[in-house]
């Protein structure tokens, strides 16, 4: 006979250390003793054991699901391919950056405000913000139900004050991110100098919105990010850009929706129409958004970008639910090549899904020299 399962387990105590002396020591000595910080951990408790159990039991489900047969069209199937996919890294490694030819080919030929706005609709769905964030969640002033939320974004830092600080760490945080976009424009092809300016002008432009953001400390204040608008009303922040249409494309169907910072947009209306076109047009042509140099670098080279999400290389024709944006327009005729496809592969075929966590990025600062005139 088995003894039943202790609430509280003694060797977790240090008695050694009398409770009246230190209690912390007392109550968690011998845990402390026996579980030092990994040395990859910047600290270790309790939720991080349940963390890293709960990750061991997503990869197990993972390697289940793509060592094992499954019918098409099953989650179990789905997840498996999509697994196998993003760790087949010689798929990755060889297909370099051809897969997104299709997307910096429509970035490329953007040529107004609405053009902007339609591939930013597109994306949206797939979970990649280029000018703005739109979600669900429930609502702060209503448990009972839930709330679109409609807030500040289109920075690659993680928030504001990575661009505003000026202190010697903060510096050289903008100094290290320059370096890197520009290392992923020349991994397309650019040449050095033009991809250092590119990368510079990136930079600048995510700083001038950074400064129109919220705190993150702001952020934290319900009362001031709390702002119901009627989504008709939208359009008094972006006229030019349509917000309200903007929003009902991406599928909300409520009368209202939150906007967290009325300023930032009308800051981002404002940069729309203040970037020149041109300055894009310059942009793609020296950093490979032509898709021939892609593809003939590529046959050369290839890259791994080290940017922010596994989410994109998804077509509309892979039939998300919920948005009523336009379709992806195909490149011209004579912008095709036998190597080129669209619409570009579903989500399920590896190569495009391999190169979701490397592109993701890209279409954010690419679009970011895109605007209305100039």
């Amino acid at each position: 006979m088995t003894d039943a399962p202790r609430p509280i387990d003694p060797a977790l105590f240090d008695n050694a250390v009398p409770a009246s002396e230190d209690f912390f020591r007392h109550a968690n000595g011998g845990w402390l003793d026996a579980n030092p910080v990994p040395p990859e951990y910047g600290s270790w408790g309790a939720f991080h054991e349940v963390t890293e159990r709960n990750q061991q039991l997503l990869h197990r489900l993972l390697l289940d699901a793509a060592e094992h047969a499954h019918a098409d069209g099953t989650p179990n199937r789905m997840v498996g391919d999509y697994f196998a996919a993003a760790m087949d890294e010689p798929a990755i490694a060889a297909a370099g950056a051809q897969p997104l030819a299709p997307y910096l080919e429509r970035v490329a030929a953007a040529t107004s405000l609405a053009d902007v706005r339609a591939i930013a609709c597109d994306l949206q769905p797939l979970a990649i913000s280029v000018l703005m964030d739109v979600g669900i969640a429930p609502d702060f002033e209503d448990a009972n139900a839930y709330l679109v939320y409609v807030g500040q974004g289109g920075l690659g830092l993680p928030e504001r004050d990575y661009y505003t600080r000026d202190d010697e760490r903060s510096v050289q945080m903008r100094e290290a991110y320059v370096a890197h976009v520009t290392k992923q424009f020349a991994n397309l092809g650019d040449e050095a100098e033009a991809a250092r300016e590119a990368a510079e002008r990136i930079l600048a432009l995510e700083t001038r919105l950074a400064e129109a953001c919220y705190t993150n400390e702001q952020l934290r204040d319900v009362n001031l990010t709390m702002n119901r608008h009627t989504v008709d009303s939208l359009d008094e922040l972006m006229p030019a850009f349509g917000l309200a249409g903007f929003v009902r494309e991406l599928g909300v169907t409520s009368a209202s929706v939150n906007i967290d910072n009325a300023g930032f947009f009308t800051a981002l209306e404002t940069t729309l129409a203040e970037t020149p076109r041109r300055r894009f047009a310059t942009t793609c042509a020296g950093t490979s958004c032509a898709p021939t140099r892609v593809r003939s670098r590529q046959r050369s080279r290839t890259s791994r970008s080290t940017s922010s999400g596994a989410r994109l290389a998804v077509s509309s024709s892979s039939g998300r639910a919920g948005s009523a944006c336009s379709t992806p327009r195909a490149p011209t005729s004579a912008s095709r090549s036998p190597s080129s496809t669209w619409p570009p592969p579903s989500p399920s075929t590896p190569s495009t899904v391999a190169s979701r966590w490397s592109t993701s990025c890209w279409w954010r600062w690419a679009m970011q020299f895109v605007a209305p005139n100039g």
